[in-house]
């Protein structure tokens, strides 16, 4: 299994495609677009995956992008879901079908945590992540 980012560069994107499912990556200036495994065919059984963010500078922080979720459906998202986490903090957790924009992290670092059981796949996520300046650092506040 694998998970793909997609880095967004001036007029062409590229693939980098993970090891299993899990990786550490560091967001370049331009974003990066991170999917479930498999995307944009179904994704596997079974998948805990952890993306873990971080910037080039601790003056940077995270906007998120939640542009495409098509997971399994369940009320309490106890089945197939993903979260976004600034910190230790889940900042939001999806399952179903969803698109919302613009939740941001105000810290240097978050990860994007995906989980499937073992029935019911869907086409899965698509987030695209893109620094920004901290609150703290910006001088305009």
């Amino acid at each position: 299994m694998r998970l793909f980012l997609v880095a967004l560069a001036l007029s062409a994107c590229f693939v980098v495609a993970a090891d299993g499912c899990s990786d550490s990556i560091v967001v370049p200036r331009k974003g990066v677009s991170v999917t479930s495994p498999g995307y944009p065919e179904k994704y596997p059984n079974n998948q805990n995956c952890i993306t873990s963010i971080s910037t080039e500078s601790p003056l940077f922080c995270f906007k998120f992008a939640v542009k495409f979720v098509d997971l399994e459906s369940h009320d309490d998202c106890d089945y197939d879901s993903v979260e976004i986490a600034c910190g230790d903090e889940v900042l939001r957790k999806y399952c179903g079908r969803a698109n919302e924009n613009n939740v941001e992290c105000e810290r240097s670092a978050g990860e994007i945590r995906f989980r499937s059981d073992s029935t019911i796949n869907g086409q899965g996520f698509v987030i695209s992540v893109t620094p920004k300046v901290c609150r703290a650092y910006d001088q305009r506040s």
